[in-house]
């Protein structure tokens, strides 16, 4: 389970960096969190992800969680949209 959230957590900042969006992301086990220093821009962050289908937690100051249900193609997928969501912040 960490090795899947270590894998997530670090996709997630990768692509961040990728787009220039600056955000923390702590995690320890299978939790995770991710925040921005812009309340404005989680949000926006959020709803892009739950319009690709992915529901992360709709506060920055909440947790989210891996499950041993989720797959490698899950987090693929996941960091797809993880992507797409950056792409649309800064455009």
């Amino acid at each position: 389970m960490e090795k899947k959230t270590k894998r997530l957590c670090d996709g997630i900042i990768s692509r961040a960096q990728d787009h220039g969006i600056r955000l923390k992301v702590n995690n320890i086990a299978s939790m995770f969190s991710v925040s921005f220093e812009d309340t404005e821009l989680f949000k926006r962050f959020f709803h892009g992800l739950l319009k690709r289908k992915i529901y992360f937690s709709p506060s920055m100051f909440e947790a989210d969680f891996l499950s041993i249900a989720h797959t490698g193609d899950d987090i693929y997928n996941t960091l797809a949209a993880v992507n797409e969501s950056f792409k649309n912040l800064r455009g």
